[in-house]
């Protein structure tokens, strides 16, 4: 699996895995992500930090959500196009 997470990802998803969350579902296809990595838990707030600090590639969103979808955010390369998703708030 960590072999699917870019490079510049990787630090992040290391991190996650480091403090017990869990990776829910893997999927691809999507019309502008190859790869998105969802997880169990809200994001570690030291990835937060740092993923708003970091210049492109990377990126954080967040997402207020909708009658159909959650609240969410994310951590997304746009150079690789892979993306790691987490629920927004507890």
């Amino acid at each position: 699996m960590t072999e699917s997470v870019c490079k510049h990802l990787k630090p992040f998803f290391d991190r996650e895995i480091e403090t017990d969350n869990l990776v829910t579902e893997v999927s691809t296809g999507w019309r502008k992500i190859k790869l998105l990595v969802e997880f169990k838990l809200p994001p570690n707030t030291v990835n937060v930090k740092n993923a708003k600090e970091k210049k492109p590639p990377i990126k954080y969103w967040e997402y207020a959500g909708s009658p159909q979808d959650k609240p969410d955010c994310g951590i997304k390369c746009e150079k690789c196009l892979v993306a790691l998703k987490f629920p927004l708030g507890a």
